[in-house]
């Protein structure tokens, strides 16, 4: 029983960590296209 606990909660870690970096690099691609907006207006 404790195997299978432990075998859910990898599981469920992984999926929560792809989506932490999903969401961390979403949010890089975002801050990047910002400071390329706010570049473009500058020029």
């Amino acid at each position: 029983m404790s195997s299978s606990i432990g075998f859910w909660a990898t599981i469920i870690t992984e999926k929560s960590t792809i989506k932490l970096l999903t969401i961390n690099f979403m949010i890089v691609i975002l801050y990047t296209d910002n400071q390329k907006i706010n570049m473009l207006q500058f020029v």
